[in-house]
């Protein structure tokens, strides 16, 4: 079983504050969030909905980003 951490989920604002290196801005992250059904990020597990709050889980972002490159024509 995988075993994730709290401090593996984080919130949009967080995850871009924390991983400036990435080249996404909050906005761009956003929309790779609402498209998150036709990019593969809901089938990595990548993201948590509850109400009107999401939250990226990081290790399987990172998993989903290795697999289809940013900004490759997969994530789009």
């Amino acid at each position: 079983m995988n075993s994730l951490a709290l401090s593996d989920v984080m919130s949009v604002k967080t995850f871009v504050d924390r991983f400036p290196d990435l080249g996404k801005s909050e906005a761009a992250l956003r929309w790779d969030l609402y498209n998150s059904k036709h990019n593969g990020l809901d089938e990595y597990g990548a993201v948590l909905r509850k109400g009107r709050r999401t939250w990226i889980v990081v290790p399987k972002y990172r998993d989903w980003m290795f697999n289809n490159g940013v900004g490759s024509a997969a994530s789009k």
